[in-house]
C-alpha cells in the first residue's frame, strides 16, 4: 500500500520549470506601516531562550517558527532578533531532537531554516541540532490516495518544500499534484482531514500550493477554491474559519495569502470588496493601534499576529517573497492520471523523470541536503484555526 517517499524523492529532484514574474493582487499596496508595528509587538514576546510564546509564557518550538515565518515576510534578519544574547535558531537548535520527532514538524523546521538561508544565513539542514533533518522527514506515500503524510497540511508543505528547495521550479512527480485534484470537495473547498469538511485555511493553503507548482488561476480548480472562499467572506469583507464561525484575523490574512498568489484585485472598490472595503483594510481592523498585536476573540494574540504578517505584506508560501512565481504548469501527455473526487475536479499528469542531479548528504553551496529535506514530507501551516482546539494541536501551534 505504502511505497517509500525516499524513492519519490529522488525523482521530484528531476523535473521542473524555470520561474517566471512573480503574480501580485492588481491595484493594492502591502500594508508595510501595520506590518512594522506587528514586528515590533512581535520582538517583544521572545524569551530570553530565543524562542516566541503562543498561548502562555512558555517559549514553543511551532509557534517560534510561525514568528520566524512572519520575521522573513518582513525582512528581517531571523539571527539578529534576539534576547538574552539568544535568537529563534539559537532556540530551536535546542529543541529540534524533541521537535522533529516526526515528518511534519520536521519539514515546517526544515522550511523555515531553508528561508532564513535564502536570507542570507547559512544552515546546514542534514546536521541541525543533532537532527539530520533529511532523515527525520522520511516517510510514506499512500499509493491508493496519493496523499503524504496524515493530513492535507502534511501534503502542502511536501509540495511546497519542493517548490522551494528545487529553485523555483515544480516537484512534479506522479500523483504529487493530483491528489489536490482528488481531495478537493464538491463545495470547491479542502478540508483539513477526513471527515473535517471545508475550512477558509486549508484551502487558501491549499491554493497557493496549487499556484506555486506552476497551475493557473483560470484552472477549474483554482477557480472552484476561490469560489468557496468567497462564500466564507462577511458583508464587511473579512473572512471566516467555517461557514458558521465568526470572522478571524489569522482566516483573513490566510485568504489574502491566496488571492495574492492568484493575482486577484483585493482593492477596495474591486470584486472581493463588499460594500467598497477590502479585505486587506479590513484586515487592519483587527489590530491594537496601541500594541501593534493583533487581536483573536477581542485580546492581543501573539498567534494570530505572527500568522497575519505575511497577508499583511501580500506575500504567499511557499517562498514568502524569496521566490518567483512559477511558469504555467503544463502537464505531460502520457503521465499518470487520477479520478476527481468532485464536479470541480479533474486530472493532472506529470511529465516523465528525465536525468537526475546528484543528491548530496552534507552542506553545500545549492543546498542539495536540506532541498530534499523539505519535499520529504508536510506538516502544519503557520496558519490559524480560529478556536479549533484539535486542529491547533495537530499543526503544532502550541
Amino acid at each position: 500500500m505504502f511505497r517509500s517517499v525516499f524513492i519519490l524523492l529522488i525523482s521530484l529532484l528531476a523535473l521542473g520549470w524555470q520561474a517566471g514574474g512573480a503574480a501580485t493582487a492588481a491595484a493594492v499596496e502591502p500594508e508595510t506601516d501595520a506590518a512594522a508595528a506587528a514586528i515590533d509587538y512581535i520582538k517583544s514576546q521572545q524569551n530570553p531562550d530565543g524562542g516566541f510564546i503562543g498561548f502562555g509564557e512558555e517559549s514553543s518550538p511551532g509557534v517560534t517558527l510561525d514568528a520566524v515565518f512572519a520575521l522573513i515576510a518582513a525582512g528581517e534578519d531571523v539571527k539578529d532578533v534576539t534576547n538574552g544574547g539568544n535568537s529563534a535558531i539559537d532556540y530551536l537548535e535546542t529543541q529540534a531532537a524533541e521537535y522533529a520527532t516526526d515528518p511534519g514538524a520536521a519539514a515546517k523546521l526544515a522550511l523555515a531554516l531553508w528561508l532564513v538561508q535564502a536570507g542570507g544565513s547559512e544552515m546546514n539542514l542534514s546536521d541541525f541540532g543533532g537532527v539530520n533533518l533529511f532523515g527525520a522527514t522520511n516517510t510514506d506515500v499512500n499509493d491508493e490516495t496519493g496523499q503524504v503524510g496524515l493530513d492535507t497540511f502534511d501534503h502542502v508543505f511536501f509540495v511546497m518544500g519542493g517548490v522551494a528547495f528545487l529553485g523555483g521550479r515544480a516537484p512534479t512527480a506522479p500523483g504529487l499534484v493530483d491528489y489536490f485534484r482528488t481531495s478537493q470537495l464538491d463545495d470547491g473547498g479542502w478540508e483539513f482531514g477526513e471527515g473535517f469538511g471545508s475550512d477558509s485555511n486549508t484551502t487558501a493553503m491549499v491554493l497557493q500550493t496549487l499556484i506555486g507548482v506552476g497551475i493557473t488561476a483560470d484552472d477549474p480548480a483554482v477557480v472552484a477554491g476561490l469560489a468557496y472562499l468567497r462564500s466564507l467572506q462577511d458583508a464587511s469583507g473579512a473572512f471566516a474559519f467555517l461557514a458558521d464561525t465568526d470572522p478571524d484575523a489569522q482566516s483573513t490574512a490566510m485568504v489574502i495569502q491566496a488571492l495574492a498568489a492568484a493575482g486577484e484585485d483585493i482593492d477596495a472598490g474591486g470584486p472581493w470588496a463588499p460594500g467598497g472595503v477590502g479585505p486587506l483594510d479590513v484586515l487592519l481592523t483587527f489590530q491594537n493601534a496601541e500594541t501593534g498585536a493583533f487581536q483573536f476573540a477581542g485580546e492581543d494574540s501573539p498567534f494570530a499576529t505572527y500568522q497575519v504578517v505575511p497577508g499583511l505584506l501580500l506575500l504567499s508560501f511557499p517562498g514568502l517573497g524569496t521566490l518567483p512565481a512559477p511558469e504555467p504548469y503544463v502537464p505531460a501527455d502520457d503521465g499518470p492520471t487520477a479520478p476527481p473526487h468532485g464536479d470541480n475536479t479533474g486530472p493532472v499528469v506529470a511529465p516523465p523523470p528525465a536525468d537526475l542531479p546528484k543528491v548530496g548528504t552534507g552542506a553545500s553551496s545549492n543546498g542539495s541536503p536540506w532541498m530534499v529535506a523539505a519535499l520529504a514530507a508536510g506538516g502544519l501551516a503557520a496558519l490559524g484555526v480560529a478556536g479549533l482546539g484539535l486542529v491547533l494541536a495537530r499543526r503544532r501551534a502550541a
